[in-house]
């Protein structure tokens, strides 16, 4: 019998483990446990998603071509739709936009299109097609990344819904962390302070600047202050961000456990420049009950609220990032337990999984009825 509802994500990221891919993995897994509904993925072959749903019945590999509308990769893609009959596909990056997008709307499908960042829409109109014709809806990473695509006149406030990255509860369960898991792996004693970033060491990341603060909290802590930071990373990076640190800077590379790295940091710091959407990363940080010190770039104040739910301060500027990392630091428990309950409840009630997905089959339902 034919589900009441079949969706095709389609992702042709081809760099490492990221949190969007990460998050899709997921969201399609909790997708394909409700009743009623079944989600293919199609990914990029020899992509992050080749590795974290090798196996999986319901995933694809999907050859994308440089040239988005490639005619022989367009073709592929009608074949799969053919093939497959989803009521909706689900784009979320670029390339599989124009490739899937233009296939969708061949065989009149609906298309909803995932938003991830900050970046403002071009105002090119061959490039705006993507959003203009070749989408129904929209799924943003977050309220600011909403606002940019309602601002930049591609979307109007009913087509786009909000869904920043999830987390599972029980995995990110503030009740099982332990703090001792990475000093016991790095060899380091208690009384050592973790502070720790979690992305991939890329520009907009911020990971300098954080390197950079970090040699100022050393300078000044009272205690001896450690730097963690989980995420793919070069060997010219690591030497270069690494060469001042007297081994006290900690690379752990891309972690499948990242609930038990972030448990065990003093402080989560999220140093972007800019185009974030709303990093999973910070509200799993949150549910863990981590102090979280982010930057005003791109979504991350609609998660993080300043004294009240965490930290901010601007992007690019070591010097007030250490500051804070100091203060933050330096606070008495009994002072952090309030933020760390309002972070925690914020978490909570608005970032997991199951919030999520229920948004993504808002957006489906929408996208369907409006079909002639």
């Amino acid at each position: 019998m034919r589900p009441a509802l079949r969706i095709l994500h389609t992702e042709s990221r081809d760099g490492g483990h990221g949190g969007q891919t990460i998050r899709l993995a997921d969201e399609a897994r909790i997708l394909n446990s409700r009743p009623g509904v079944e989600c293919w993925v199609a990914g990029q072959r020899c992509g992050p998603l080749d590795e974290s749903l090798a196996g999986v019945a319901w995933y694809i590999p999907f050859d994308f071509h440089s040239f988005r509308l490639h005619p022989v990769v367009l073709l592929r893609a009608v074949a799969l739709l053919r093939r497959i009959r989803p009521d909706v596909v689900h784009t979320h990056s670029s390339r599989d936009a124009w490739t899937f997008g233009v296939a969708a709307k061949l065989l009149g499908i609906p298309v909803v299109r995932g938003r991830h960042v900050t970046r403002g829409v071009r105002p090119q109109m061959y490039r705006n097609l993507v959003y203009t014709h070749l989408a129904d809806a929209f799924t943003a990473s977050g309220a600011t990344v909403g606002q940019i695509l309602i601002d930049s006149g591609v979307a109007r406030p009913d087509q786009v819904f909000i869904t920043p990255g999830g987390f599972d509860p029980e995995r990110f369960n503030a009740a099982h962390r332990d703090r001792d898991l990475l000093r016991g792996e790095l060899g380091l004693p208690p009384e050592v302070r973790l502070v720790g970033g979690a992305a991939n060491v890329r520009h907009s990341k911020g990971i300098d600047v954080l390197v950079d603060a970090f040699d100022v909290v050393q300078a000044q802590s009272s205690a001896p202050v450690h730097l963690v930071l989980a995420g793919s990373v070069t060997d010219q990076d690591k030497a270069t961000l690494s060469e001042r640190s007297r081994g006290t800077i900690h690379f752990l590379g891309f972690r499948t456990d990242i609930e038990m790295v972030l448990g065990s940091l003093d402080i989560f710091v999220m140093a972007s420049r800019r185009f974030d959407g709303i990093p999973q990363v910070i509200p799993q940080a949150m549910a863990l009950r981590v102090p979280v010190i982010g930057t005003t770039a791109g979504g991350i104040p609609d998660v993080v609220e300043h004294g009240v739910t965490g930290y901010l301060v601007a992007p690019e500027d070591p010097t007030a990032l250490a500051a804070m990392i100091l203060k933050v630091l330096a606070e008495p428990p009994a002072r952090l337990e309030p933020i760390l309950d309002s972070a925690e409840s914020r978490a909570l009630g608005g970032y997991t999984f199951d919030r999520v997905v229920d948004t993504y089959l808002e957006a489906y339902a929408f996208v369907t009825s409006a079909l002639p």
